[in-house]
């Protein structure tokens, strides 16, 4: 299953932040390449009905470009990821450091 993340980085990825892409151009994604169509076609539906894209007849296809909400949304799940991978750092950091002590008052200890 992708996730909405996903699904916005393939947008941008595309260019559909300036111009109208349509689930063909998208399926050339390599993030995309298991979806069926018709799939892909209902996910982008749905981020239409959020407001997070909108959609424009193209001939028979459909196109479909990024809003401002599509965006701040986007940059919304960029921050979120960002934060995670910084706080699992720090936990990793405090976890290095607490076994440094725990070793270094084992040692101490074997001194005595």
């Amino acid at each position: 299953m992708i996730t909405k993340e996903e699904l916005l980085s393939a947008l941008i990825a595309r260019g559909a932040i300036t111009k109208y892409v349509t689930v063909k151009e998208l399926l050339k994604s390599p993030v995309l390449w298991k979806m069926k169509p018709k799939t892909l076609g209902v996910r982008l539906l749905r981020l239409r009905r959020g407001g997070l894209v909108e959609g424009k007849k193209l001939g028979r296809a459909y196109g479909y470009k990024m809003t401002k909400k599509g965006l701040e949304r986007y940059n919304y799940f960029y921050e979120k990821r960002k934060l995670k991978k910084e706080i699992e750092q720090i936990n990793r950091r405090i976890d290095e450091e607490y076994d440094k002590f725990v070793l270094q008052k084992l040692l101490e200890a074997t001194r005595d």
